[in-house]
């Protein structure tokens, strides 16, 4: 899934707008929450590889 398409996603969750698209019937609950901890869990991820590699760096600067 494209970051843009995330991002827009989350902006609109942001400001409480439904998440509706041209030709589409708006969004339910249940899919708005899904998708808000979808990119919450890709955040997440994201932050445990740079933690990851900062770790690895500071081992070895470390040695």
């Amino acid at each position: 899934m494209p970051v843009k398409t995330l991002r827009h996603w989350l902006e609109a969750a942001r400001a409480g707008q439904p998440l509706i698209s041209s030709g589409r019937k708006p969004v339910s609950e249940m899919e708005s929450e899904s998708t808000r901890l979808l990119t919450q869990n890709a955040m997440i991820g994201m932050a445990r590889e740079i933690l990851k590699k900062a770790r690895a760096f500071f081992v070895g600067a470390s040695k």
